[in-house]
């Protein structure tokens, strides 16, 4: 099952459970040095109306070295800006990214264990091999997120995301 779907033209959605308690789920979210080991690093001011500046380095989010495909060298340092839309923690952060709006929801779901829910809209102007990079993007993402959250070793972004490219391949967007 494709756990990254568009909800809308505009509008995908992704769904994690976490192995984690709400607050460390939180950290992960919202503090840099956490969020840097599965997302970027950066600063993201708490409060709505905060500065939000992520700073990305995908080679580094793995101990496995991978060469950096060609069409992804803007991705192992790029940074955008943004404006954080709401704050609510532990449970909602919504900030802008690049012209589109990233909202993330965590809810307890059982003993240690946290409903993760993305959405990300502004999505509709996105070619379609746009709108599957985005999806692998995220999907890749996540699968470090987990990897950190349970003492795993991370994959290797690129040769995940390649993966999760080729899974998305065709889906409807």
């Amino acid at each position: 099952m494709k756990d990254g779907f568009f909800r809308t033209a505009d509008e995908l959605v992704f769904e994690r459970l976490l192995a984690t308690d709400l607050e460390t789920a939180w950290r992960f979210l919202t503090d840099p040095d956490k969020r840097a080991l599965w997302l970027c690093g950066g600063v993201i001011e708490p409060r709505a109306g905060g500065k939000v500046m992520m700073v990305f380095h995908n080679d580094r989010l793995s101990p496995i070295k991978e060469t950096v495909p060609e069409a992804m060298k803007c991705h192992g340092g790029a940074c955008f800006e943004g404006e954080v839309t709401e704050w609510n923690p532990p449970h909602v952060l919504a900030h802008t990214w690049d012209g589109s709006l990233v909202r993330f929801e965590l809810e307890e779901a059982g003993p240690r264990q946290v409903r993760l829910t993305l959405t990300h809209a502004g999505m509709a102007s996105l070619d379609a091999d746009s709108r599957t990079g985005t999806l692998a993007g995220w999907h890749t993402h996540f699968d470090i997120l987990t990897a950190q959250l349970t003492g795993v070793t991370p994959p290797g972004f690129f040769a995940r995301h390649a993966e999760n490219e080729r899974h998305y391949a065709g889906s409807p967007a």
